[in-house]
């Protein structure tokens, strides 16, 4: 009977079991369900045991797949012993059940000890990186790398949509091979980020480092796409003025080639100085930008501008406080002399296109200088209304 019990099971191993722990190893044939022998309960027990590992998930890091591992390996050399049959019934039991006690102990503390979670959607080609929730017994500097994760994703996936916008609405014989590489891009940039997601995935004392990780992530990140970014919105700030300009100069040559009908109403002269000196606040603004922003920061990729004006809109505010400057020169309620000369933009094309780009390159201090005389104005009215009353 023992001689029988002994052919009864045989193991087969897999050639590549180390790498791939589906297929790890097989016994056969399978022993009756309804047998009362130890060996074969023990060998039923360790089959039940391989199916659930390959029902089961599979390992999503490094440390999980080296604790399923260790396990499939001790069930390997515990099934080895079952059809040998060196060692007792009742021990080959107690040892399946120590080795998968173990392994459930070992990967619930692992997973107790995640602070973050991520995964990539979908699957074959990225587009977006979700994160899990915080444990609440998180610490500040674990729940600040959470955020730092999220906080640089949101960065990287609207540097990349904006980018993916423009192209759709380019006409270039080039724009499948530009969507190509932003996608390129996309993917590349997602896989770095859920590398460092998992880096504290494995166990909360490697937050720290993946902080590290994190701003090193944010730094080439700046390298690679600051240029862009910023070469980008110089060139929309350009075209916007250039197109301001050429409104302005059409009126301004209009002004020469179409007789005044109201001549007592309408100064040609100084209405055509103001054109010029618009034109040069739209030189001045483009400018400004590149003078002011020489530097840029992570942060700085998705809001170049802090009070987030959009190109146009900033340009006609520019042109309108600029106007209000050279009526404020042309009225003589301010008085700038340089050399002697008293400086107004009905003194020549030159000097409006000059005070104009002046002012946009000071564009930052234009609207306080503005306001100010604004006070000064209000102050002034509300003097006389108290000197009238004290009458």
């Amino acid at each position: 009977m023992d001689s029988k019990n002994q052919n009864r099971t045989r193991i087969e191993i897999e050639p590549d079991h180390s790498v791939n722990i589906e297929g790890f190893f097989r016994i056969h044939p399978v022993p009756d369900k309804n047998s009362e022998d130890l060996y074969d309960i023990a060998c039923l027990e360790l089959l039940d045991y391989l199916k659930k590992i390959e029902e089961g998930a599979r390992p999503d890091n490094a440390q999980t797949r080296l604790l399923q591992e260790d396990y499939v390996k001790q069930l390997h050399q515990i099934a080895k012993k079952i059809c040998e049959r060196n060692d007792s019934g009742f021990n080959l039991l107690v040892k399946l059940g120590k080795a998968k006690g173990t392994y459930l102990t070992q990967r619930n503390e692992h997973l107790k000890a995640q602070i973050l979670g991520a995964e990539l959607l979908p699957e074959g080609a990225p587009r977006e990186l979700r994160l899990t929730k915080l444990d609440g017994d998180a610490s500040e500097g674990e729940r600040k790398l959470f955020l730092e994760i999220q906080r640089t994703y949101s960065v990287v996936d609207i540097v990349l949509s904006r980018r993916e916008e423009k192209n759709k609405r380019r006409f270039s014989m080039r724009k499948l091979e530009i969507a190509k590489h932003a996608e390129a891009l996309r993917i590349e940039y997602l896989r770095r980020l859920k590398d460092i997601a998992d880096e504290a995935k494995i166990h909360r004392s490697t937050a720290n480092y993946a902080l590290q990780k994190l701003s090193l992530f944010q730094e080439s990140f700046v390298s690679r796409e600051a240029d862009t970014v910023k070469n980008e919105h110089i060139r929309l700030l350009g075209l916007r003025a250039i197109t301001i300009s050429i409104s302005m100069l059409v009126l301004f040559i209009i002004g020469y080639t179409v007789d005044n009908p109201y001549p007592e109403l309408i100064n040609v002269n100084k209405l055509q100085s103001f054109l010029m000196l618009s034109i040069g606040a739209c030189a001045g603004t483009w400018l400004s930008f590149s003078l002011r922003r020489t530097i840029i920061g992570f942060g700085d990729l998705i809001l170049l501008e802090p009070d987030r004006v959009h190109p146009t809109s900033r340009i006609i505010f520019v042109i309108i406080l600029t106007v209000i400057v050279g009526l404020l020169l042309e009225l003589e309620w301010i008085g700038i002399w340089i050399s002697g000369a008293e400086v107004l933009p009905s003194k020549g094309v030159m000097q409006a296109l000059l005070i104009g780009a002046l002012c946009g390159v000071a564009e930052r201090s234009l609207a306080g200088v503005v306001s100010g005389k604004a006070d000064e104005f209000l102050g002034i009215v509300e003097n006389k209304e108290v000197n009238r009353e004290d009458r």
